[in-house]
């Protein structure tokens, strides 16, 4: 599709015309809202990953040109914002991206996605206007080599916050951080905790292998307050920032207390994953409910 649009819009565009199809065909086809079609075809909206997914599931021969001019979009408009002196890696844009629509995929596509991930890395050089850095298709995050250690009674504790004897705002600081990091490695994640010499707020490292060359990275950040102290905005904001600037593809905030409507809806749309002190208990629930080997 040489001399094509770049932007997603128009390269889809070009795409309706050489395969002869209507909008409305298209949106059919692939199981898309044809307004939403229309607001990426008139409008210039960027869809998610998960959303290019969808659609190239009707387009399979032009998925990675369509994924290739949405990363771009996502690339550039990022780049524009992204802090002074802070050069934004293709390999970051293309890892960040497509990690957030991971989660979103059906179990028996993600193979398929996650290729298409790698092919996409594997595309060259691009990196934002100005940088002379090149691509770098290793992992993103050099992970400390120490794990979590957690002792034995941490199940016992998530026993009883989730039979409610034990409030999560009880907990210090250190034992809340323990906990969560508990709870993400009883779920399948690698989790290395950064004790005293945290990063920008980051504390915990976790890591989930989605393939046998290709792992998911995330950050979590705690925060041990009141009951009635909700998490604002801008603790949303400085994760979503570190996020960026780290290159991982989650990040997690979680608290003992809760979020405001404010910090709810800049977490949806930045796509960060906000655990209260409700999500916290369920989940504790769930692992005082999973009998595993060594606990009765």
């Amino acid at each position: 599709m040489s001399n094509e649009p770049t932007s997603f819009s128009g390269l889809l565009y070009a795409t309706l015309l050489r395969e002869k199809l209507t909008p409305t065909r298209l949106a059919s086809n692939a199981g898309v809202a044809p307004a939403t079609l229309d607001l990426w075809l008139r409008v210039g909206q960027l869809p998610k990953a998960a959303s290019v997914w969808k659609l190239t599931a009707a387009l399979p021969k032009y998925r990675v040109q369509l994924f290739a001019a949405a990363l771009r979009s996502f690339h550039n408009r990022i780049g524009d914002t992204y802090k002074p002196g802070k050069q934004l890696r293709w390999d970051k844009t293309v890892s960040t991206y497509m990690g957030e629509g991971f989660d979103h995929i059906a179990p028996e596509d993600q193979a398929k996605f996650s290729e298409t991930w790698r092919e996409l890395l594997g595309q060259g050089t691009q990196t934002a206007p100005g940088s002379t850095e090149s691509m770098i298709t290793s992992d993103l995050i050099l992970l400390p080599a120490p794990s979590l250690v957690l002792l034995d009674d941490w199940r016992e504790i998530a026993k009883a916050i989730a039979n409610q004897k034990v409030q999560l705002f009880d907990l210090p600081w250190k034992k809340f951080e323990e906990l969560v990091g508990h709870l993400l490695e009883s779920f399948g994640w690698d989790v290395t905790p950064m004790g005293y010499t945290k990063d920008a707020g980051i504390d915990l490292i976790a890591v989930s292998k989605v393939a046998p060359d290709f792992k998911l990275s995330m950050m979590v950040q705690c925060k041990r307050f009141s009951e009635k102290r909700k998490v604002g905005v801008e603790l949303v904001r400085e994760v979503w920032s570190v996020k960026w600037e780290h290159g991982f593809h989650h990040a997690m905030l979680a608290t003992t207390s809760s979020f405001t409507r404010g910090a709810k809806q800049k977490g949806e749309l930045w796509n960060l994953d906000l655990r209260d002190q409700v999500a916290i208990a369920d989940w504790c629930k769930t692992l005082a409910s999973v009998k595993v080997q060594g606990h009765p």
